[in-house]
């Protein structure tokens, strides 16, 4: 044997017979899925502009190699089919993405990714014409802080008390936020007390 037969690791059946389009396609539904149970729990009725502009921006393209990367260091490891759990953290991984491509494409001011709206042109086009591009901004940064939040939960870090409460309290201030901003972009800007008021309403 070789230097170079040592330094080759063998294959499992398990990896000669991973699909890698079916993954994607996998970790998509995980995700979706995910975002549906958002979108139907107590505060998805109150949040549906975001939910699409997010639903939209994820269906635009893409190659997941991120969720990828993680389901292929899954089974190399385990050798075994994907659990839900590593499904969850491999959309995780999706969502925390879209955070910074959310965010960056805010502050390089794009107007398109994949031929698509960036997320802060499509809020924009949600509000008034003389308050969109200050709309479409600060839905655009909620956006990406939701998406980091949702990610978390997805990779697991809620699962301790503190962390659960900490989450907790920022999907709902996320929440609050848009509440706020949908509400007030045809009157003057209003004050941090002013989001939690509309959430308690």
């Amino acid at each position: 044997m070789t230097r170079e037969d040592h330094m080759v690791a063998p294959t499992t059946a398990s990896q000669q017979q991973l699909d890698m389009t079916a993954l994607r396609l996998t970790v998509e539904e995980t995700l979706f899925a995910f975002l549906q149970q958002k979108a139907c729990g107590a505060d998805g009725p109150l949040m549906t502009g975001m939910f699409d502009v997010l639903r939209d921006f994820l269906g635009g393209g893409g190659k997941r190699v991120r969720p990828l990367y993680c389901c292929l260091g899954w089974s190399s490891v385990e050798n075994a089919p994907m659990d839900s759990s590593a499904l969850r953290a491999a959309a995780g991984l999706e969502l925390f993405h879209t955070f910074a491509l959310v965010h960056d494409d805010l502050i390089d001011g794009s107007e398109l990714r994949h031929d698509r709206p960036t997320a802060h042109r499509a809020f924009a086009a949600l509000g008034p014409e003389e308050r969109a591009a200050w709309f479409g901004e600060s839905a655009a940064v909620l956006l990406g802080d939701l998406c980091e939040v949702w990610s978390a939960e997805l990779l697991g870090v809620w699962r301790t008390g503190r962390n659960r409460r900490w989450y907790g309290a920022s999907w709902t201030a996320c929440a609050a936020s848009w509440c706020w901003a949908s509400t007030s972009i045809s009157s003057p800007r209003g004050t941090t007390a002013g989001v939690w008021r509309v959430r308690c309403e």
